[in-house]
């Protein structure tokens, strides 16, 4: 099971851990672990998500999303490993964050 993150994934995780942080762990238990899941998943069976096509545009790559709510991930396949490119709340305008990522 490999997959790794970018650099902005990695900021992702950091900024959703300090705001889950401030939260009652019984409120965030099921998130944190249904993000730690869904990335395992990921890894194991990247295939299954679905591409998502506003992402895949700005990228120039397909790029591919699954969500554990309120977060969605996504990731694209990088020679049979998967990386992730983004974790991002789903109320946040997405296509202006991700447009902002483009290398």
């Amino acid at each position: 099971m490999r997959f790794y993150f970018s650099p902005e994934a990695s900021a992702d995780l950091d900024e959703i851990q300090r705001y889950l942080d401030e939260i009652p762990k019984q409120r965030v238990a099921p998130i944190r672990k249904g993000l730690r899941d869904l990335i395992r998943e990921i890894a194991s069976h990247p295939y299954r998500g679905a591409s998502h096509s506003q992402a895949t545009l700005i990228f120039g790559f397909e790029v591919k999303t699954r969500v554990v709510a309120p977060y969605r991930i996504f990731y694209r396949d990088n020679r049979g490993i998967p990386e992730i490119i983004a974790v991002l709340h789903t109320a946040r305008d997405i296509e202006s964050v991700l447009s902002k990522r483009v290398h």
